[in-house]
């Protein structure tokens, strides 16, 4: 994977896709500097659309964490 994120600027994209392409078992050559631009824009376009769904915020304005036993604080002191 010599060569990826030349920019710098794009550690971001790189780190969704890498997790898109582990979770639908695809290979990671699919993803590089050539690509990562669109990537990009198709990610803030998800993201958009996500945050304009309506559905998704009523959901959202419901949501309750759900209960978890209490955890015991460590000193790392």
């Amino acid at each position: 994977m010599r060569g990826l994120n030349m920019s710098g600027n794009d550690c971001g994209a790189y780190s969704l896709k890498f997790i898109e392409c582990h979770l639908f078992g695809l290979d990671f050559s699919f993803v590089n500097d050539e690509n990562i631009k669109e990537a990009r824009h198709k990610i803030a376009f998800d993201l958009w659309e996500a945050a304009n769904d309506a559905v998704l915020q009523s959901r959202m304005s419901t949501f309750k964490p759900p209960k978890r036993a209490p955890v015991k604080l460590v000193d790392l002191g």
